[in-house]
């Protein structure tokens, strides 16, 4: 079967004109940064908050098998729903456990 021909990287940017794909995008950066910026730090944390060590390893896995479920979750929801209904959850349930983990 014959492949359809390629699109050019200067058509595929065109899409950046949308405003709601420049706002979609932002709220992509601000909650990877969100969710990564802990992750930079969980050793450091561990350490301070622990004196065992084999809290970080089991700390990594259970934040890999977190982020597969969320993965997976996000898919499903997106299926279901539309994108910008997932993202506005998920940084809801983002920014309430962050806040929890504060006080």
């Amino acid at each position: 079967m014959a492949g359809k021909p390629g699109v050019p990287f200067s058509e595929r940017l065109l899409v950046l004109r949308r405003r709601g794909v420049l706002l979609i995008i932002l709220l992509t950066i601000l909650g990877m940064a969100a969710g990564y910026t802990p992750y930079a730090f969980t050793i450091q944390v561990l350490e301070g908050l622990s004196d065992q060590k084999d809290a970080a390893p089991v700390m990594l896995f259970a934040y890999g098998i977190g982020a597969v479920a969320g993965n997976i979750g996000s898919g499903i929801g997106t299926d279901r729903w539309n994108g910008a209904r997932v993202l506005i959850i998920a940084y809801i349930v983002m920014t309430a456990t962050l806040a929890a983990m504060t006080g």
